[in-house]
């Protein structure tokens, strides 16, 4: 039921645009509007972020709101994307990605955070800021390299001795910054592990 509803509203999404058309030339509608939803957190929300997408051949911006969240729409997009949340005072950065080929979707979500920033670096095996300003259509980011790679970034957290039973999706799973609850609590415990260490998320 979930799955025909997204499906419905894509397609409604698609004809609107295109006055009921498309071009029958190109993969993805010029005129669809590929949708990214999420929020920007660090354990506190980041209020008046910058977030900077890039799906497929497009890109757009946004700027979330007191509570970390954000929806960017990207006109002819489609998946995968990178993202990019830059607080309002310059200091922190923070990617994030969503996996996928092809046509636009109206349901993406990718929370920018710690751990989606832990995420990349394992997807990328290096530097997530590379990696995002490095992307172009040729770069392929498959739904199943980025659960590989959100297994591989859970099961290194809790060998760090982190409780992360709260949370199974990284990139998506659902977080109300500052409630020190679920997601957020797993930011927190994180956070709380990277100062006793004396170090920093790089």
């Amino acid at each position: 039921m979930k799955r025909t509803a997204i499906a419905i509203s894509a397609a409604a999404l698609v004809l609107s645009a295109c006055g009921g058309g498309s071009d029958p030339t190109s993969g993805v509608d010029s005129l669809a509007a590929q949708v990214v939803k999420g929020t920007a957190a660090t354990g506190a929300a980041m209020p008046s972020a910058t977030i900077n997408a890039t799906c497929g051949s497009a890109s757009g911006t946004a700027t979330t709101a007191t509570d970390g969240t954000y929806t960017v729409k990207i006109t002819g997009g489609g998946l995968p994307c990178v993202l990019t949340a830059t607080s309002s005072d310059g200091t922190t950065v923070l990617h994030s990605v969503v996996g996928g080929t092809g046509a636009s979707s109206s349901a993406a979500v990718a929370q920018i955070t710690p751990l989606t920033e832990l995420l990349v670096a394992q997807l990328a095996a290096g530097d997530p800021a590379k990696f995002v300003s490095g992307f172009s259509t040729s770069t392929t980011i498959s739904a199943d390299a980025v659960a590989a790679a959100n297994t591989a970034v859970i099961a290194a957290l809790k060998a760090a001795g982190l409780d992360v039973s709260a949370i199974t999706d990284i990139a998506a799973g659902a977080i109300t910054a500052g409630s020190g609850a679920g997601y957020d609590g797993v930011l927190d415990s994180l956070q709380k592990a990277i100062t006793a260490a004396n170090t920093t998320l790089a």
